[in-house]
């Protein structure tokens, strides 16, 4: 067939911030998959930050490091210095007040609950499904990886302290990915993708040796035991159709991705080309629609993770963790809402990208919403009161450039239940919800 003089070639390449990638679809890619190939994207992606953020009473000297915006006599608000980096996309983000998990959710066990609603009992319980793998069964199916899953800590930590916010419907965690090289090749390189084959096949062979006695040792053994080897085999299962599934994407063409501008050796030594790099990965991911779901956990609950120096090797006082305990004496509010806002600032770099790529007949942003904040409240044990923002979703019936205050007795779980619908993934319920957040949509 031949092309027209507006058609471009799919693997045109764009030259950007932090790195030169092939096009995202544009209408004038479309010509040959009709309207189909104009269909917006659904996709959630997720950020998370440990202990909290400050709140100071109203008059407080440190109030302006407050996370929650100042309200003004016309009824409107503003930002304070946390989120002075978000100021350019008001109107494109919701700040909540009030939205909180249960109260069995405190201290430094929260993490494991932030996406789920139901925190991983450290007595040996499970978790439940969370937020971006409800989405992930839905369109996984469509994209290279059904989900991507990032943290700064890798891997999957211990209940109570999860280094990871992804879980599968049976409740086990999905361990996160931290360096940021490996994750890249996973994405962008053709032999990788056939190393990442032929190693998980390795794996597997190893693992299906003892699968059949695991079987029969699990009708000799306890119900604790019994729900550890049940684990371990789901884990088989899972890992075969992971293999089946990049075997059947090796032929496919991967997008063209120039890495001289990623920082693909960054390390938690220098956080803060670190962490870029980490969010350029998460925009990539998204662009290239390597997946629709994506977490991204910064820090761990557990002050002695691998990332607990972040804050300290950025130039600030103390590492968070201490930084957080400190923000309601004398001036630490100050120095905890620096780290915060730094963090902030990524985020909303992150945004802008999403707000100025192209798609269909809006913008990524348009067809993403972001979720963005921490599970626990003004101080590192608290439950309730939520620092929480969300962004984009606009072409899904997102409402944004709210402020949304709830009484502490509204579940952050409601919210979810809202997002999941509007994500094209309905629930009858959600963890501990009790309804829907309706102020959050349009009409």
């Amino acid at each position: 067939m031949k092309s027209k003089s507006w058609q471009i070639d799919r693997r045109t390449v764009l030259q950007g911030i932090g790195a030169a990638i092939a096009l995202p679809w544009l209408d004038a890619m479309a010509w040959a998959k009709g309207s189909e190939a104009l269909a917006a994207k659904k996709r959630f992606c997720a950020i998370y930050f440990p202990f909290g953020a400050p709140t100071m009473p109203e008059g407080h000297p440190q109030a302006h490091w407050n996370w929650t915006p100042k309200e003004v006599k016309d009824g409107s608000y503003r930002f304070g210095e946390i989120m002075k980096p978000l100021t350019g996309l008001k109107n494109r983000v919701t700040v909540f007040h009030g939205l909180s998990h249960g109260r069995n959710m405190g201290g430094h066990n929260s993490a494991d609950g932030f996406l789920t609603g139901t925190p991983a009992d450290i007595r040996g319980g499970k978790n439940s499904v969370s937020v971006d793998q409800v989405v992930a069964e839905k369109y996984g199916k469509d994209t290279r990886f059904a989900s991507l899953v990032l943290g700064t800590d890798g891997g999957i930590g211990s209940p109570g302290r999860s280094n990871t916010l992804s879980y599968r419907r049976d409740g086990s965690a999905i361990p996160a990915q931290r360096i940021v090289r490996i994750i890249f090749d996973q994405m962008f390189s053709a032999a990788a993708q056939k190393k990442l084959v032929t190693e998980l096949k390795r794996k597997t062979s190893i693992l299906d040796r003892v699968q059949e006695s695991s079987k029969k040792l699990s009708a000799q053994v306890g119900k604790q035991d019994q729900a550890k080897l049940d684990e371990y085999l789901s884990s088989i299962r899972d890992l075969e159709k992971r293999i089946q599934k990049q075997e059947a994407w090796l032929g496919k063409e991967l997008p063209e991705v120039d890495p001289s501008k990623l920082s693909l050796d960054a390390t938690l030594e220098s956080p803060k080309e670190y962490l870029q790099s980490m969010f350029d990965l998460l925009f990539l991911a998204l662009q290239t629609n390597m997946t629709q779901a994506a977490t991204f956990q910064i820090g761990n609950q557990d002050a002695g993770g691998s990332s607990a120096q972040l804050a300290l090797r950025m130039g600030m006082k103390q590492a968070q963790h201490g930084l957080a305990h400190s923000m309601r004496k004398d001036d630490g509010a100050a120095h905890y809402g620096a780290y915060l806002q730094h963090i902030t600032g990524l985020y909303a770099g992150f945004l802008n990208r999403l707000k100025s790529t192209k798609e269909g007949a809006g913008t990524m942003l348009d067809n993403t919403l972001s979720f963005y904040g921490s599970s626990n409240g003004s101080s590192t044990h608290s439950p309730l009161d939520l620092p929480l923002i969300m962004s984009g979703g606009e072409s899904m019936g997102f409402k944004q450039g709210q402020y949304l205050k709830f009484n502490n007795d509204v579940p952050l779980t409601n919210l979810y239940a809202t997002m999941l619908d509007r994500l094209g993934v309905p629930q009858e319920s959600f963890a501990d919800s009790t309804g829907t957040v309706n102020s959050v949509l349009r009409g």
